[in-house]
């Protein structure tokens, strides 16, 4: 029940973001890239989605506060930081499935990883992936992972 209303939330606030997105200029979508890291995260599951400079600076000042961020040109590129919330040992992450269009929409497709059978750490860990990629006027969609989705 929780998973759903998480997954309603992102949905909301993807949707939204479409829309704003809807009136940029279209681009064929590039690579994407990616910055991740297994502690700093917030503390709770979440997505943000990432559409101007200003976006882009706060989140790189939430992740990672000690490095400058890469440039940002909010008419080229959009984003989305996504973050596991603190987990009970090392060995969880995000894998990014796919970034690209599918079916009418632009696919965010992420997996949550865990220590499965593997030797785990004992430390309190909060997984996030930081993603840059060209904007699109496509409506994105995010699969995979059920986070959500902090208001701005």
């Amino acid at each position: 029940m929780m998973e759903r209303n998480l997954a309603k939330a992102l949905a909301f606030a993807l949707a939204a973001w479409a829309s704003i997105a809807a009136g940029a200029a279209s681009a064929q979508p590039a690579p994407y890239e990616r910055w991740q890291g297994a502690y700093g995260g917030p503390p709770k599951a979440q997505a943000l989605p990432i559409q101007s400079a200003s976006d882009w600076k706060g989140i790189w000042a939430m992740f990672l506060p000690h490095d400058l961020p890469p440039p940002f040109d909010a008419a080229r590129h959009m984003g989305l930081a996504v973050a596991l919330g603190q987990k009970p040992s090392t060995g969880y992450g995000i894998e990014v499935v796919e970034v690209g269009p599918r079916e009418g929409h632009f696919v965010i497709q992420l997996r949550e990883i865990g220590p499965g059978d593997q030797a785990a750490g004992q430390a309190v860990t909060s997984p996030w992936v930081i993603l840059r990629f060209a904007r699109t006027n496509m409506p994105l969609k995010v699969e995979g992972i059920a986070v959500a989705a902090r208001k701005r």
